[in-house]
């Protein structure tokens, strides 16, 4: 059946506690990545992440940009 979950559910990748909010961070960026008329969403830019962090009044450290990134770059891939 199609768009019915299976009784026996998913198992999804539990995200650690301590990144929910890196998680939250992502998603707020995710909603304003430009898009490409050519070849669909672009991923998140560096540029839109500092005016994000200022506009949030958030010092992002470096894993937390590293996590991003990632998040970005596996959202991406899926949606090729």
């Amino acid at each position: 059946m199609k768009g019915v979950m299976p009784a026996e559910g998913i198992n999804p990748i539990e995200f650690p506690d301590v990144f929910c909010h890196v998680w939250g961070m992502f998603l707020s960026l995710s909603k304003k990545r430009k898009q490409d008329p050519m070849s669909g969403m672009m991923p998140i830019e560096y540029q839109e992440m500092v005016a994000y962090f200022s506009l949030m009044k958030y010092e992002a450290t470096p894993l937390e940009i590293e996590i991003i990134d990632a998040l970005d770059l596996t959202w991406i891939n899926s949606q090729a």
